[in-house]
């Protein structure tokens, strides 16, 4: 009898390990679903500008282009101060509007920006920026054909690294490009450097034949 049982209790810890060791269903995090959005084609880059806070700065955002016959200027957008303060606007106006700050009459402060990468169609792309709530734009950026499959287009992103702040120069944040045939692999790829230089020293870039540069000029006001 002292054998059965020992037998039934060693059959149920076996199944019980076998059952431990099954698939189970976890609740999606915030972490899945960005994986899902980049998989998809998305990209997402954040950047903190509250160490800027203390002074105003006029908001440039711009994007140029580059392939082999050099770099170009696409676009730029002009997206107003970093702070904006009551006494700017007609007093009618002001009591619309809660102070952030009641002894300065500070009402509006950017103090981060967002950047996107959305896919649109299989040719195009939109390039969009943020600087909170109600507050960005947009600019549809057109992709080019891989070398050797003129019906597909492939595209990833890197960032650049950040030097010191300076006001009144263009900034480069993000670069978007197009995969390269590489003979060695008999392929395209898109591997490297995962940062960009802002002198465009970097070596991945002398086989890009296609990239966007997106970027903020911030400059001071007072």
């Amino acid at each position: 009898m002292k054998r059965i049982l020992l037998t039934i209790c060693a059959t149920y810890l076996t199944l019980g390990s076998i059952s431990a060791q099954g698939i189970k269903p976890v609740e999606p995090d915030a972490a899945n679903a960005i994986e899902a959005l980049q998989v998809a084609g998305y990209e997402l880059f954040n950047f903190d500008l509250s160490s800027l806070n203390d002074k105003t700065y006029e908001i440039e955002v711009f994007v140029k282009e580059a392939d082999s016959a050099g770099i170009k200027e696409k676009t730029r957008f002009g997206m107003g101060p970093t702070r904006k303060f009551l006494k700017d606007m007609p007093e009618e106006y002001r009591s619309n509007f809660t102070p952030i700050d009641s002894e300065s009459g500070l009402y509006k402060q950017v103090s981060k920006m967002g950047l996107y990468i959305i896919p649109k169609n299989d040719s195009t792309v939109l390039a969009s920026f943020s600087f909170g709530k109600s507050h960005g734009g947009s600019i549809p950026l057109k992709l080019r054909p891989l070398e050797r499959d003129s019906h597909m287009c492939m595209y990833t992103s890197r960032p650049f690294k950040l030097d010191e702040f300076k006001s009144g120069i263009d900034i480069p944040l993000m670069l978007y490009g197009s995969f390269w045939f590489d003979q060695k692999i008999n392929g395209h790829r898109f591997c490297g450097d995962n940062e960009i230089d802002t002198n465009l020293s970097t070596e991945i870039l002398k086989y890009i034949p296609h990239y966007y540069i997106i970027g903020i000029r911030l400059t001071e006001t007072d």
